[in-house]
């Protein structure tokens, strides 16, 4: 069987090789046409970038941004303060001054007038007694005392240094009540010079001075 296989394909190739098929007759009447193929003109080349002019786009200005001006905000005028009057500083007393002044055991006045039980008036005294009994006029004066009596009123009250009111205020405060509530006859009594009152009996103890002048104890109440 292999060989009648074998045989069968060499006898296959040889029929393909010189087999050849029956040419188809050509119908009459037709004829050939000659046709020349020329080669098409070649495309134009395109231009090159360098060739190209080149054309610069137009720059726009720069436009800056201008800043509006801006308002600062008004602001209330601060208010301008009243310049106080400078109160009068106290003067320091001479000893001559002080050797003439009315203390409570020379008195005070002229003596006409009548106090309670119609006694003669001592208004220096009368005060005198009232201070010392006061505990707030001892702690200022002793904070306020330097050596020296102090001058607290003559015909307006004076700023003693380091206070803020005039006339040590504590101490002119508890004056003016003492002398309000004093009989009528007594403050209304007139008064010369100084008057020199001492808040105790020991040596070098504080003293107010107050007084100038003719005056009337009633001057101490009607103004600061």
């Amino acid at each position: 069987m292999a060989a009648a296989l074998s045989i069968a394909g060499h006898v296959a190739v040889l029929l393909a090789l010189f087999w050849t098929p029956h040419a188809k007759p050509r119908p009459p009447g037709e004829d050939f046409v000659m046709v020349s193929v020329i080669a098409a003109p070649a495309p134009a080349p395109a231009p090159s970038a360098a060739a190209k002019p080149k054309v610069k786009p137009a720059k726009m200005p720069t436009v800056k941004p201008v800043k509006a001006p801006v308002k600062p905000p008004r602001q209330a005028p601060s208010p301008i303060a009243a310049k106080a009057p400078a109160a009068p500083t106290a003067p320091e007393l001479s000893d001559a001054q002080l050797a003439a002044a009315t203390t409570a055991r020379t008195g005070s006045g002229s003596g006409s007038g009548a106090g309670s039980g119609g006694r003669d008036c001592n208004m220096v005294q009368w005060l005198e007694t009232a201070l010392r009994r006061d505990p707030e006029v001892q702690t200022a004066m002793a904070a306020a005392h330097r050596g020296r009596p102090m001058l607290v009123w003559d015909r307006r009250w004076i700023r003693s240094q380091g206070e803020d009111g005039e006339g040590l205020a504590i101490v002119r405060e508890a004056m003016m009540v003492h002398i309000a509530f004093a009989p009528a006859a007594c403050k209304a009594d007139p008064v010369r010079g100084l008057v020199l009152i001492s808040l105790n009996d020991t040596p070098g103890a504080p003293k107010l001075a107050l007084g100038a002048g003719d005056w009337r104890w009633t001057d101490l109440l009607g103004g600061r």
